[in-house]
């Protein structure tokens, strides 16, 4: 298992058709793909060039609903390189776990940092409720094309 199917196994697990699943954009080409085949619709944020596309909690919330199920973030983001500033980080934590959304932290690339330390939004008070951690220890540890995961998921309630 990597985490490619990590991502797709949580996904699978507790998106339910109608669910809406908020998606920054650009993104892992993989996410919408899982989202739909769990019959879930993908709402998607836009980032921009602009602004080195930063991803913020005000860039996430005009796009969350009472459907809204899961936030999936990716930091640093793969295709743009984009690191989620840990403040916003923090704010977008918030949103979620006030509304009962799911946060997917995708952290394959947690440790591909130049200019700061790795970070899980995780390690915050209370996020052992609502936030979901998937990461590959294949590209932590420079040995891409395996199949080796890590997940965390809250219990459940």
């Amino acid at each position: 298992m990597g985490g490619k199917h990590l991502v797709f196994n949580l996904t699978q697990a507790l998106i339910d058709p109608g669910d809406e699943v908020v998606i920054p954009v650009p993104y892992w080409v993989t996410y919408q793909d899982v989202v739909h085949y769990a019959g879930g619709k993908c709402l998607f944020a836009e980032t921009g060039e602009e602004t080195g596309f930063a991803l913020t909690a005000a860039t996430i919330e005009p796009h969350l609903t009472s459907r809204t199920k899961m936030v999936i973030v990716n930091s640093p983001c793969n295709p743009s390189g984009a690191v989620m500033d840990l403040g916003e980080f923090e704010k977008l934590f918030k949103l979620t776990s006030a509304r009962g959304i799911y946060l997917m932290t995708d952290e394959c690339y947690s440790h591909f940092l130049y200019d700061s330390e790795p970070f899980s939004v995780a390690a915050l008070p209370g996020a052992k409720e609502s936030v979901l951690v998937a990461g590959t220890l294949s590209k932590t540890y420079a040995m891409t094309g395996g199949a080796s995961a890590m997940a965390w998921c809250p219990r459940p309630s």
